[in-house]
């Protein structure tokens, strides 16, 4: 999961875990960007619950930057041609023999998949290295890049979906929509939580990183979580005792201890 693996060449050159100032609550000097027409492309009120975690942060040093990603609907869709072109591929060798075992909904996203050309997967990743590209201006201005994690809040299944599945791509859109950038540009982000909706629902904030700079992201969320009341959920089972932060010690795998 973390650093190289020497049975895995194409992890060799990535440098080891290092946790420092993971701990420290204190963001001055980190910059962190928003681009607002790409913040605010969400329901009202995830946009305020992460506006107001925003500022949260901002209290706590960080200084927040407004900045500007272009091309963010070509890279989604391109980030959709490129899955769907990967998953088609994965079942190419079983597809007839296990077609009929797939739920209707993934049925027809491989329908879809299969219907995609070589021209088409060949232009998304040429998207993708223009958002690469894109990306890596931004941070050249800014440490993290934030937006809410997902564009609404969890939204109900309905009954029809129950024991046939349910394709509703819009909505699937709007649960992947902050989340796409990052997977097709290979940068780490996390989610952490930053509030809850009226009726109590979840609210998440992601924060985009520059390579192998976990360290930050880690750290952004734990500022964030030790920040904000947590709810506990109306129906849970609670699995492990609560963790005490207060308390916790941290180790760098990076220093023999």
């Amino acid at each position: 999961m973390a650093g190289p693996d020497p049975n895995d060449p194409g992890s060799l050159h990535q440098p080891p875990p290092d946790l420092t100032g993971f701990a420290d609550p204190d963001l001055s000097g980190v910059t962190l960007g928003v681009f607002w027409p790409w913040f605010r492309d969400a329901d009202d009120e995830v946009v305020a619950v992460c506006e107001v975690m925003l500022e949260r942060l901002r209290q706590r040093g960080a200084t927040l930057r407004e900045v500007v990603i272009p091309d963010l609907e070509a890279a989604r869709v391109a980030h959709a041609i490129t899955i769907c072109a990967e998953m088609a591929q994965a079942m190419s060798a079983t597809y007839a023999q296990h077609h009929h075992d797939h739920g209707y909904d993934v049925r027809l996203n491989l329908r879809i998949a299969r219907a995609l050309t070589a021209l088409d997967y060949v232009q998304a990743q040429r998207v993708r290295t223009r958002l690469i590209a894109n990306l890596q201006r931004v941070f050249t201005e800014v440490d993290a890049i934030v937006t809410p994690a997902t564009a609404t809040v969890a939204p109900l299944i309905p009954d029809a979906a129950h024991g046939i599945g349910i394709s509703d791509l819009s909505t699937t859109s709007r649960l992947m929509r902050f989340a796409t950038p990052a997977n097709l540009a290979g940068l780490p982000a996390i989610s952490f939580p930053a509030g809850y909706t009226a009726d109590r629902l979840p609210v998440g904030m992601q924060a985009i990183g520059r390579p192998w700079e976990e360290r930050l992201l880690l750290r952004l969320a734990r500022t964030a979580e030790t920040s904000m009341e947590r709810l506990t959920p109306a129906r849970h089972f609670q699995l492990l005792p609560p963790f005490e932060t207060s308390t916790a010690q941290v180790t760098n795998p990076a220093t023999p201890n």
